[in-house]
C-alpha cells in the first residue's frame, strides 16, 4: 500500500471528510470503534477512525485494521458519494474487502443521510426490540 494520494475527481479527501463531519450519531456505527483503510490501487490511501460516535479520516495506511476496502478511485470514490452500491460493487469483483465482513457492510451508515441515493442500494439500519439493539 501506498501513503501519498492524488486529488481525484472531486477528491475522496474531501468526501470522506465531509460524510464523517456529520457524525454517525443514529447510524449503525454509533457505538462502533473500528479502523478502516480504504486503498485506492491507483490513487492512494486513505484510513478512516471511527469511535464514541465521531469519525476521523486522513492519508496513509495504518498498521492493523479492523477492515481494508480495496477498489479503484473512481470505483471508492462512487461508492462514497453514494452514486454506487459497495454491495454491489463487491458482488461484481470491482471492490475487495479484508478484515470485518459485518463491518463493510454497515459501511452504508457514512451515506445514510443521502437523500439521493438510490432506493435499491443496501442500508444498514439498526433497531431495539424488548431492549436489544440489533442491526439489519
Amino acid at each position: 500500500m501506498t501513503s501519498a494520494a492524488p486529488a481525484l475527481g472531486p477528491g475522496l479527501d474531501a468526501l470522506l471528510t465531509s460524510r464523517l463531519r456529520r457524525g454517525l450519531t443514529g447510524t449503525v456505527l454509533e457505538k462502533r470503534t473500528a479502523t478502516i483503510v480504504f486503498d485506492a490501487v491507483d490513487g492512494g490511501v486513505w484510513t478512516v477512525e471511527i469511535g464514541a460516535g465521531r469519525g476521523r479520516a486522513r492519508r496513509g495506511s495504518a498498521a492493523n485494521p479492523t477492515l481494508v476496502v480495496r477498489s479503484t478511485a473512481g470505483t471508492l470514490t462512487d461508492v462514497v458519494r453514494g452514486a454506487a452500491s459497495g454491495v454491489t460493487a463487491f458482488l461484481d469483483g470491482d471492490l475487495t474487502v479484508r478484515g470485518d465482513l459485518a463491518l463493510s457492510l454497515q459501511l452504508d451508515g457514512l451515506f445514510a443521510h443521502d437523500a439521493d441515493r438510490p432506493a435499491e442500494f443496501a442500508r444498514a439500519e439498526q433497531t431495539t426490540a424488548m431492549g436489544v439493539r440489533a442491526s439489519r
